[in-house]
């Protein structure tokens, strides 16, 4: 005979499983955040610097400009895997047109980005190819086309005023974390006052019913690709501005660490979950991670290894099994 006392036990026990799991899964990224900086504050004398700090947020301003764009494609219940090869087209563009054009050269780098970005939005929305297949096509041409533009070699930037965004500062702040504020500052209104943050969640959420209650989904699928590659473009720019060169290599890779801070963050990979703030958190942690690692001098292929099972982990975390068969 089963003893109703031990069945209400068992009960309860789940139920508390059950509440320990959502509430580490809510506040995952704050955790996360907390652990990584303990664990490097306790395991390295010089990452509490001042001077490291500071470079931890500089590392992080490329990654951060880029990781926006990202939030609202993933937030949509897409991904853009071309997020990296546009980071290249942007730094490439920059080390090209630079010297001809000046700091014009930046808003011109995102606004090639955004025309990178609306070749996949288009190919996603309109040919109805799932956006994972059409951002990696991209990522593969676009890739192609910043080896064609640099001729596979680094492209020096050797004028001041193209290194100022990367190198200078503005009453001793990095212009660099300037920049990348303002972007969030940015992506912030659009996703969480702006109606387009709410639409973006809406079709991330469920694209049928967004569909049925009149938002335009096919435009706004659209848009967060074109957003995406503005952010992109931007952030090569930066990173070129900082490194002092046009790499054919800038950006490569660079997929897989955005979408592990959007998703890391608290952004499902389903959609409809998550936002800016998030995302902040999790590129943070990203950088910590990558900062403290060099510290304590881990292989930089190890280091991989660690990224690629935060990744894992988020993803875990973070995703509606529910939704899992709908990422678009």
């Amino acid at each position: 005979m089963i003893n109703k006392t031990e069945v209400t036990c068992k009960e309860e026990d789940n139920t508390l499983l059950i509440k320990l799991f959502y509430f580490i899964k809510a506040r995952f990224y704050f955790i996360a955040f907390i652990i990584v900086f303990l664990f490097f504050s306790i395991g390295s004398k010089r990452f509490l610097s001042s001077l490291n700090l500071t470079l931890i947020l500089v590392q992080a301003s490329v990654m951060l400009i880029a990781a926006m764009g990202e939030t609202f494609v993933i937030l949509a219940g897409s991904i853009d895997l071309a997020v990296g090869s546009i980071i290249g087209i942007g730094a490439a563009a920059t080390a090209v047109l630079g010297p001809a054009i000046g700091m014009s050269v930046f808003p011109l780098a995102a606004l090639i980005g955004g025309i990178c970005g609306s070749f996949s939005g288009l190919i996603f929305s309109k040919g109805r190819i799932p956006s994972f297949m059409a951002t990696l096509a991209s990522m593969t041409i676009l890739r192609g086309l910043v080896y064609i533009i640099t001729k596979g070699v680094a492209l020096p930037i050797t004028l001041p005023n193209l290194r100022i965004i990367g190198i200078g500062k503005i009453y001793g702040i990095p212009i660099s974390i300037i920049v990348a504020i303002s972007v969030i500052l940015i992506a912030y209104y659009l996703c969480h006052i702006n109606k387009f943050g709410f639409m973006v969640a809406a079709i991330g959420g469920n694209e049928k019913a967004s569909d049925l209650s009149g938002i335009k989904v096919d435009k706004i699928k659209f848009l967060v690709f074109i957003l995406s590659g503005i952010f992109a473009g931007l952030a090569g720019a930066v990173s070129a501005s900082r490194t002092g060169a046009g790499s054919p290599y800038a950006g490569l890779g660079f997929e897989t660490d955005v979408i592990t801070c959007v998703v890391l963050g608290g952004t499902a990979m389903t959609g409809g979950i998550g936002g800016v703030k998030g995302t902040i958190i999790g590129t943070l942690i990203i950088a910590m991670l990558s900062n403290g690692l060099d510290l304590m001098g881990v292989d930089p292929y190890l280091q991989t290894i660690v990224k690629g099972i935060v990744l894992w982990l988020a993803v875990i975390i973070s995703i509606d099994r529910q939704k899992i068969g709908v990422v678009k």
